[in-house]
């Protein structure tokens, strides 16, 4: 059993590191300014169902920030598909 779970763990790390390099050169750059928690979640949940889980980007500690009080925070996001650029922004 416990030979399984380090085969797991193997396995976790490397899909992991696999999944880091996603090349940004491949996505496209998106500014957009975030107001608050339930924004943030808001343009979370469509760019998983837009583009799927992981496949886009966005700048860390956004959350953190935001439960600081800090407001309308300028984000930037990698996204897949640059069509999407006007409805995430409508958000």
């Amino acid at each position: 059993m416990n030979l399984g779970m380090e085969h797991q763990l193997r396995l976790f790390l490397i899909i992991k590191k696999i999944m880091s390099k996603i090349k940004k050169c491949n996505l496209h750059l998106v500014d957009i300014c975030v107001r608050d928690k339930e924004h943030f979640y808001k343009l979370v949940s469509t760019c998983n169902r837009l583009f799927g889980h992981g496949k886009w980007r966005t700048q860390s500690n956004t959350v953190y920030k935001l439960e600081l009080g800090v407001g309308n925070l300028n984000r930037k996001w990698y996204i897949p598909d640059e069509t999407a650029t006007p409805f995430l922004k409508m958000l």
